[in-house]
């Protein structure tokens, strides 16, 4: 998980919890103002500042980083203490100077993975004596905020692997309750005014005979077969459809704004891609294939859990490698043959 990754939530954090620290940081130093920065090679991201910070400096404010105080400190991973910029060849003309920051003591800040992360610092309109106590007191704060990045990155991996499935990758169930809303909302404002599509296609998916599977070639061979199966719905999700390992040997295919045509199509282009598909589990190659329930849903009352396995079983109890769509005002079995020259196959 990459810093980058959370960024708003980072701004959200600074501003809320940082901006005290960054107070009494600018108070016992008899500075200005006190900011801390998000800096890359091109940028630089205020995420706080001091309430009394100059108006030169601005939380939320992005603006290139070349010829700043800050990009020196990036540059040279060192402090940098500037006490009167009109009077520094370096600096004189600079940008801040020209703007009016006359004084400036920064520090670098690392990241938990140890590249840089930005800058925290100090900052004046008139030029100002800085005392080495002043770089001891702005080190303990550098070490509190490194603390709490690694503390925000640890909160966002938690959060992540509560959401993935170790195994295959895909989201899990706490990921389709994180994100149903959100995704069904999507689906309600791209199908607004088309009355023939519905505002979210659920499709499950679940591959035929496995545990006969599980018998015949093992357990590393059934979760090489998962984990196959996971890779083919990653490559061949489109727009913004939600993949997910629902349950042992069943996947979950959330699907926006889709007609009952469509939902039969992908549901259908999946099942082939299932079956097409030759699975290398050591010396065996294996090929699957899975049964497929799927429904239209508009959103009013709960998702309907049940009227989807009943498609899923009628596929399963038709012979299996099939699917079935129930659509919202009637149910229709989408009997599928087979491709010309495919046979089903059997473990």
């Amino acid at each position: 998980m990459r810093i980058e990754d959370g960024v708003e939530g980072l701004e959200r954090h600074a501003q809320q919890q940082w901006q005290r620290l960054l107070d009494v940081l600018s108070r016992s130093c008899d500075m200005q103002g006190a900011y801390l920065a998000r800096c890359t090679e091109v940028e630089l991201h205020v995420l706080a500042t001091s309430r009394d910070c100059p108006q030169q400096v601005g939380a939320g404010e992005r603006m290139p980083i070349f010829d700043l105080y800050c990009e020196w400190v990036m540059v040279h991973a060192s402090p940098l203490a500037v006490e009167d910029a009109t009077r520094s060849t370096q600096w004189a003309s600079g940008r801040e100077a020209q703007a009016g920051v006359l004084a400036y003591l920064g520090l670098p800040i690392h990241a938990p993975d140890g590249e840089l992360f930005g800058t925290l610092c100090l900052c004046h309109t008139q030029p100002i004596a800085i005392p080495a106590q002043w770089h001891d007191l702005m080190m303990s704060v550098v070490s509190i905020i490194e603390s709490e990045l690694r503390m925000l990155q640890l909160t966002r991996e938690y959060s992540r692997r509560a959401r993935t499935d170790p195994l295959t990758g895909l989201g899990n169930r706490y990921g389709v309750e994180l994100g149903l809303n959100s995704l069904l909302d999507w689906g309600r404002r791209l199908s607004d005014g088309a009355a023939d599509k519905l505002p979210l296609g659920v499709i499950l998916l679940e591959l035929d005979q496995f545990h006969a599977l599980i018998e015949q070639q093992g357990h590393s061979a059934s979760e090489r077969v998962l984990r196959f199966v996971a890779d083919l719905l990653k490559r061949n999700r489109i727009n913004q459809e939600m993949a997910v390992r629902w349950q042992g040997h069943r996947f979950l295919l959330l699907v926006p704004a889709i007609t009952k045509e469509d939902l039969l199509a992908r549901s259908e282009q999946l099942r082939c891609e299932v079956q097409r598909s030759v699975i290398q589990t050591g010396e065996a190659a294996l090929v699957v294939t899975a049964s497929v329930g799927a429904l239209g849903w508009d959103g009013d009352g709960g998702l309907p859990w049940e009227r989807l396995r009943q498609c899923l079983r009628q596929a399963q109890g038709e012979g299996g490698n099939r699917c079935v769509i129930a659509e919202l005002g009637a149910t229709f079995t989408g009997a599928v043959p087979f491709d010309e020259g495919e046979q089903p196959v059997h473990h």
